[in-house]
């Protein structure tokens, strides 16, 4: 009986202690004047404690960031990253970091969450995950807002499921349930070819159901992005919104530049390295357009780091024309 009891004992100390090694707790503090909470000092092996559970306390809608800093990257940076939304009230929270960011590598040894809104942390840890956290992990970044990318030609990515695009797992279950129709419908007539003909058009209608649930999902972040268009520009005149649109003082010097130069003369431009400064000034300064022989230089440098090269224009015999505020200015051959 004692040695029964003994069994039970050591059985019931292994389980406890296997089940406390699956998991790290994480305490957070504030530190004085930041925005953000930073975690206590850990020491993760990233290879098995790949899941973040959070448990918070939102009084509004928003968005959340974690960072980390690892053995082989001790600082905080966007490389290092996840976002997940953040929803009002108390809701748990499931990231599994690696399938979203490879760079979750190494010993990790700092968590810092950053939330935009006002935020209370009710329990965190780092666990060992497993089907379910995947899962739950794969169904919160599938309704990750995702705003259109601001491109030449703009674009989002879609919707992702643990790191892997939607379209993946869409693709596999269309071809999964066209197989079953298939079979299904070959148990029914025992003819091949009958069985496929009767099974087109009942695979037509699985694509085109899960086209729809595509693109219903989609429209919810076209819906979120109406509604932040509507709150950041309601109200506004056009000058307004164009200035919100353009790098921060970007355009408020192409309005000067453009009440500087005459009707359809051309302009060269020195600006940071960007590819988008150039297409913006063609757009709001036509017909005044761009000639790399001009005799109009507009000079865009808020950070005062082309020094140099309009040092080279002035050997050229460029004079200073007109001067918006510091670093810009056009320069007249």
């Amino acid at each position: 009986m004692k040695l029964k009891a003994l069994i039970l004992f050591l059985y019931l100390a292994t389980a406890y202690t296997v089940a406390f090694a699956q998991e790290i707790p994480l305490q957070f503090a504030q530190p004085k004047g930041t925005p953000y909470l930073e975690s206590q000092l850990i020491n993760a092996d990233s290879n098995e404690y790949n899941t973040v559970l959070l448990r918070i306390k939102a009084e509004q809608n928003g968005m959340a960031q974690l960072f980390w800093a690892t053995s082989y990257d001790p600082q905080f940076n966007q490389y290092k990253t996840v976002a997940f939304p953040l929803k009002r009230g108390i809701h748990k929270y499931t990231i599994n970091v690696p399938s979203q960011n490879p760079n979750w590598i190494g010993w990790v040894r700092k968590i810092i969450l950053l939330p935009n809104a006002p935020i209370e942390l009710r329990s965190a840890k780092v666990i060992k995950g497993n089907l379910f956290t995947n899962i739950a992990s794969g169904w919160q970044e599938l309704f990750l807002f995702e705003a259109t990318q601001l491109r030449s030609v703009n674009f989002i990515y879609g919707p992702k499921i643990n790191g892997k695009s939607v379209n993946l797992y869409i693709y596999c279950l269309i071809i999964f349930l066209s197989i079953l129709i298939v079979i299904y419908q070959f148990t029914k007539s025992r003819n091949f070819n009958l069985s496929f003909k009767q099974s087109g058009k009942k695979i037509i209608i699985v694509c085109l159901f899960f086209w729809m649930l595509l693109d219903a999902r989609i429209l919810i972040d076209q819906a979120k992005t109406v509604k932040l268009d509507k709150q950041t520009f309601a109200n506004k005149n056009l000058e307004e919104k164009r200035e919100l649109l353009t790098l921060e003082g970007y355009y408020g010097f192409l309005k000067f530049a453009e009440s500087k130069l005459p009707p359809g003369s051309g302009f060269n431009l020195l600006h940071p390295a960007n590819y988008y400064y150039m297409p913006k000034a063609n757009y709001y300064l036509y017909p005044i357009h761009f000639d790399e022989q001009a005799d109009y230089l507009l000079v865009y440098d808020p950070n005062q780091t082309l020094n140099k090269q309009a040092s080279e224009y002035r050997k050229k015999g460029y004079k200073l024309f007109a001067t918006h505020k510091k670093g810009e200015y056009i320069l007249k051959k």
